[in-house]
């Protein structure tokens, strides 16, 4: 690990560091912004899940799920390594911002390219199609150097702390897909592949906006930068890739093992299990930069976040195990209602993944994203293991116990590693205090005017 990786602010040891109020006052509205956004964002899936699963049933959701598992897979091998080097770097040193906008366009463009033809050949050499045509898989190829262009842009929005445009910038995204699909649907297109078209033009959009939002000159390309950025990046990117493994194998396992109508069933389970991902997440998105510009509040800081984060995670759970089995009815009617049983074998290990993605963003803010990949990378021997063994039998419900018992391996690796790390007691990331009430963000008071 060479010096300029280092931990280089707030990693002392236990919880001697005093978490400051305004600090963690300013960090919960910018969280609360961040679930906002993620939550419309949910909505927005939702409704777009919703239509598609009306319009072309199970099979075709099923379809449509895994040609848009591709795009986040290829998004992920091309984009993932830079995104994590944009937003530490970008963070900790400004200076590098328009070096890393330009390699980041290099590189989505040329490597995009390169990785869709790849993909396309191995599937035609492979006669692999996952239910789709051809055409709709060279369109999602199409996609990647605009969702790669589109991630790495924005991510580098948020290391400027302007967490607002971030927010801004993800939620279009996710507004655009389901309004150019309705659009195609109106006109009369209900298709699989009117839904990809509609997909490719709302990555284009959002691509375009971001170039716009990000404010920064475009630098000269650096080899010497671009080195550096993948030295850190690949060491948290492998975990990244291992763990997105670990979220979404199993639709490939459960596509060819129990057929796409099945895999829609399940998407539909692991989309409302998804909302409360939303909560953890927030927090880490806007924790990861924070941490990598030095901001004070050290260790203590973020054993803070990780209580709320699975607090609060664990709450929503419940209340989505009660109101699961009449909302899936009212959403997606009967042919789903094999989804609740595998939603509710999800939520442990949801509520487990909220501590994995506070402590996991914490230690990338330090220079340490390797950690993350330890972690991923010993549970997805488990992932696969567990699907092989209670997929063919269980279908969607086996796939939803391998996916809580891969989380919860990776939480409990975190957890210990953190604690030795760090010299503090695994209590102290996971048992709310009655202090950590008060710490939740309150509304804005309007400052008094010093009379002249």
């Amino acid at each position: 690990m060479t010096g300029s990786f280092e931990p280089h602010v707030g990693v002392t040891s236990g919880l001697a560091e005093e978490v400051p109020a305004t600090g963690f006052d300013r960090f919960g509205r910018q969280t609360l912004e961040t679930f906002a956004s993620l939550a419309l964002s949910s909505v927005a899936g939702g409704i777009y899940i919703v239509v598609v699963a009306r319009w072309l049933g199970p099979s075709g959701l099923g379809v449509l799920s895994v040609l848009l598992l591709l795009s986040a897979t290829g998004t992920l091998i091309l984009a993932d390594a830079l995104s994590l080097a944009n937003i530490y770097l970008g963070a900790m040193r400004p200076s590098t911002r328009g070096a890393l906008l330009t390699n980041s366009l290099i590189v989505s463009g040329v490597g995009g390219i390169a990785l869709g033809a790849l993909a396309l050949m191995i599937f035609a050499l492979a006669g692999l199609h996952f239910g789709a045509t051809y055409l709709e898989l060279a369109l999602i190829a199409a996609s990647l150097p605009l969702t790669a262009a589109g991630k790495l842009v924005t991510v580098l929005v948020l290391a400027t702390g302007r967490s607002r445009p971030y927010n801004v910038l993800s939620l279009g995204g996710q507004l655009l897909m389901p309004a150019f699909t309705a659009i195609a649907f109106a006109l009369s297109y209900t298709s699989v592949l009117a839904v990809v078209i509609a997909y490719l033009g709302a990555t284009a959009v959002v691509l375009a906006a971001a170039l716009l939002v990000v404010q920064m000159p475009l630098g000269s390309p650096s080899l010497a930068l671009l080195v550096e950025s993948m030295k850190y990046g690949l060491r948290g990117s492998v975990g990244n890739i291992f763990q997105f493994l670990n979220y979404r194998l199993d639709f490939f396992l459960v596509s060819a093992l129990r057929g796409t109508a099945t895999v829609g069933v399940y998407s539909v389970a692991v989309g409302l299990a998804e909302l409360l991902w939303k909560i953890p997440s927030a927090a880490s998105t806007i924790l990861f930069p924070r941490v990598a510009a030095g901001s004070p509040g050290g260790v203590a800081f973020t054993a803070r976040v990780s209580r709320i984060s699975l607090t609060v995670t664990a709450a929503a759970a419940a209340a989505l195990t009660l109101v699961g089995y009449p909302l899936i009815h009212l959403l997606f009617g009967h042919m789903f209602s094999g989804a609740f049983v595998p939603m509710v074998l999800l939520m442990p290990g949801v509520v487990a993944l909220s501590i994995s993605n506070i402590l996991a963003s914490d230690l990338a803010g330090r220079g340490r994203p390797g950690y993350s990949s330890y972690a991923a990378g010993l549970t997805l021997g488990l992932t696969i293991g567990l699907d092989v063994l209670l997929i063919p039998k269980w279908g969607a419900s086996g796939a939803a116990i391998a996916s809580t018992a891969a989380y919860s391996a990776s939480a409990l690796f975190l957890l210990v590693t953190f604690s030795r790390l760090f010299g503090i007691a695994i209590s102290d990331l996971v048992i709310v205090r009655r202090d950590d009430i008060g710490a939740l963000p309150r509304p804005r008071r309007a400052r008094a005017t010093a009379k002249p």
